[in-house]
């Protein structure tokens, strides 16, 4: 089953079609609309009543997207990452050897391109709370698990990972990579 949650528009559209335009510029002038058309009518001249506005004025609703529309959407695996056994909030130098680890396999994963967003929750404490996530390209659930297994931190038992297939923007990139790398 195909799911689209969003399909191309405007003339990168017709060069492009697996480019998706970004949603905050349409989302923030949706939301600004309002509040300046507020400000243009709070001036000192009357304004004319609500009856005599035309009625070619309102505003019509958007086309739905035609049926034929390419889905823009891929399957990712998101980790996330839960303190485990293994997490203390003491630092010691076996768990600094196990975070740099943790880290050297961050990179390592973004630059075989499996690795497509990683980082830390923030404001998270106690045990078996959410420390952080990884966002996976992978063939599988399986291919993902064994990815999130092989990162040091999750060997060691700081972190337990929880794989779950998600479906996502296709045009997510890996970390670090130029858009013409996409």
């Amino acid at each position: 089953m195909k799911r689209s949650a969003a399909v191309p528009v405007g003339p990168v559209a017709a060069s492009h079609p697996a480019r998706l335009l970004p949603a905050w510029p349409l989302l923030a002038a949706l939301l600004l609309l309002p509040a300046a058309a507020a400000g243009e009518a709070a001036t000192d001249q009357p304004q004319p009543p609500a009856a005599a506005q035309p009625a070619a004025a309102a505003v019509q609703p958007a086309a739905p997207p035609p049926p034929d529309a390419t889905p823009l959407m891929a399957t990712y695996y998101v980790a996330l990452l839960r303190r485990g056994q293994g997490w203390t909030a003491t630092i010691t130098p076996e768990i600094q050897a196990t975070l740099d680890g943790h880290m050297a396999n961050i990179r390592r994963l973004a630059a075989e391109g499996k690795l497509l967003l990683a980082g830390p929750f923030l404001d998270q404490a106690g045990p078996g709370t959410l420390a952080g996530l990884f966002v996976l390209q992978a063939g599988s659930l399986v291919e993902a698990q064994q990815l999130a297994a092989s990162d040091p931190a999750v060997r060691a038992g700081r972190f337990v990972a929880e794989v779950l297939p998600w479906l996502g923007p296709r045009s997510l990139q890996t970390l670090g990579a130029s858009p013409a790398r996409r």
